[in-house]
Order: structure tokens, then C-alpha cells, then sequence
């Protein structure tokens, strides 16, 4: 039985990394199927496939009393059944008025990535006692959806939103 555990244990740990190559002195993350790449912050923690994300870079702990860690995640969508890319802005954009508690969406554009458009959003949530602020870019291309959201609280935000937009514009279509 501990033979199976540790197996398993191995197993599950080799899954979760095979998905990702990443250079320790950039921290170039790529993802195989469908094809992108990105380049995170230096020194942040890279998990794959947690909480329907394809990857998501966690910022390290400033003291043991953090309870915030700043976060960018990509998540990808089959968007083959929304009529147009604005069409599935829009209904994202309906989804999140919706379902976030204390939604406020503070900012919206168009916006570009790595010259594909996309739609540029500034938000504020609560999740459970937690305000967060989000910067959001959804990117339609080739009948999928790729949505980079990067989060902060709102009193961390500023100190963050530069390397938050360098590494939505580091993101790139590889297939």
C-alpha cells in the first residue's frame, strides 16, 4: 500500500510538471496543447491545471504573516459556439456582474496582445472577507479563449500593475 502511494504520489507530481518548461532564469513558462508561452515574474511559483487554469504564477511570501499572494493565471476556452470574439467578451463581462460578490468594474478597452486583439479589463471582487483587484485580458484566436487575469489587493495594486501588464504582453499564440 505505501508502494501505491508513493507511485502515486510520483505519478501525480511528473503530471503536473510535464505540462510546463520553464527556464529558472527567466521563468519562460510554455504549454504544449494548445500552444502558448508567457514569461512570469521572477521568483514566483508556477502550478498547471489547479482550479481550471492552465497555469497560475503565485508571488513568494513576504513575511509568514502574508495572507495575500499576488497571482497571474491563464485560462483557455473552447469558444467555437459564441457568434463573434465580442460576443464572448460580453457574455465573460455578464458572467462576472453575475457571480462575483461586490463586482465594480472599474475599466474597460480594447486593448492588443502580441497583435492579437483583446479586450482590457480593471475590476474589483470580494471573495469571502478578501477585496481583490484584477487586471483581466481575454484574447479570442482560432476558436479558442485565453483570459490572463492578474490579481492584487487593491492597496498592493499599483505596486504590482507594471509587472502584471509585462506579463500579459510577454503572452504568446504559438499554434
Amino acid at each position: 500500500m505505501i508502494t501505491f502511494k508513493r507511485s502515486f504520489v510520483l505519478l501525480t507530481i511528473f503530471i503536473i510538471l510535464s505540462g510546463c518548461t520553464e527556464d529558472e532564469n527567466t521563468n519562460h513558462y510554455s504549454h504544449s496543447d494548445p500552444g502558448f508561452t508567457v514569461d512570469f515574474p521572477q521568483g514566483w511559483e508556477l502550478k498547471t491545471g489547479l482550479a481550471g487554469t492552465a497555469v497560475m504564477a503565485v508571488s513568494p511570501s513576504t513575511h509568514p504573516l502574508d495572507n495575500y499572494r499576488e497571482s497571474i493565471n491563464i485560462v483557455i476556452e473552447d469558444i467555437s459556439d459564441k457568434p463573434s470574439a465580442d460576443f464572448y467578451y460580453q457574455s465573460n463581462l455578464k458572467t462576472m456582474e453575475s457571480f462575483l460578490k461586490e463586482f465594480t468594474l472599474e475599466s474597460q478597452s480594447d486593448a492588443s496582445i502580441n497583435s492579437h486583439p483583446a479586450k482590457k479589463l480593471i475590476f474589483r471582487s470580494t471573495t469571502g472577507s478578501v477585496n481583490s483587484k484584477f487586471l483581466m485580458y481575454m484574447v479570442a484566436h482560432n476558436r479558442l479563449g485565453y483570459v490572463i487575469t492578474s490579481t492584487a489587493t487593491p492597496e498592493s495594486y499599483n505596486e504590482f500593475s507594471e509587472l502584471f501588464e509585462k506579463t500579459a504582453q510577454s503572452f504568446r499564440i504559438v499554434n
